[in-house]
């Protein structure tokens, strides 16, 4: 469930970046593709968008960076690791088909169905949920339907 939610906040993050650089400055509207590179990491040369792996970013739509212990920036080290682990989530994710290159620049996209199911919260993220690990719903299910009977049968037994 916790690679599940990784690779569900990563795409949604990165829908997020695309909509985001396809609206700002000059843009006409159009899609703009983000590489992997930008999108974790960022730029520093023309202008300064922190990527992912920087605390203050864009992409996420809420973080707890507001607490007062969590106020400085990431070390050196620690970004270095937030910048590897998104990195392994997003190649996760391209492998299992939720990000696929784009057929003329190569860029890649989230534009794949698979990717458009799990997209909103919280119907999109227990949908696909649902989707790929059916067999955990079913147990689920079945001790729900275990706990009510035995409260109905306690109740009125």
């Amino acid at each position: 469930m916790i690679n599940y939610t990784n690779k569900w906040w990563l795409l949604r993050c990165l829908r997020r970046a695309e909509k985001i650089h396809s609206t700002r400055g000059s843009a006409d509207g159009n899609r703009v593709l983000l590489s992997q590179r930008f999108f974790i990491q960022g730029n520093t040369q023309p202008d300064h968008w922190n990527g992912l792996a920087n605390k203050y970013n864009k992409y996420v739509w809420f973080r707890l960076s507001w607490l007062l212990w969590w106020k400085k920036e990431y070390g050196e080290k620690k970004l270095k690791e937030k910048v590897n682990n998104y990195n392994d989530i997003y190649e996760v994710c391209i492998d299992q088909g939720f990000i696929n290159s784009d057929k003329i620049m190569g860029y890649p996209t989230v534009s794949t169905s698979k990717a458009y199911n799990i997209r909103s919260f919280p119907f999109g993220y227990f949908q696909g949920f649902l989707e790929e690990y059916n067999q955990v719903w079913l147990a689920v299910g079945a001790i729900c339907g275990m706990v009510i009977t035995f409260l109905l049968g306690t109740i009125f037994g």
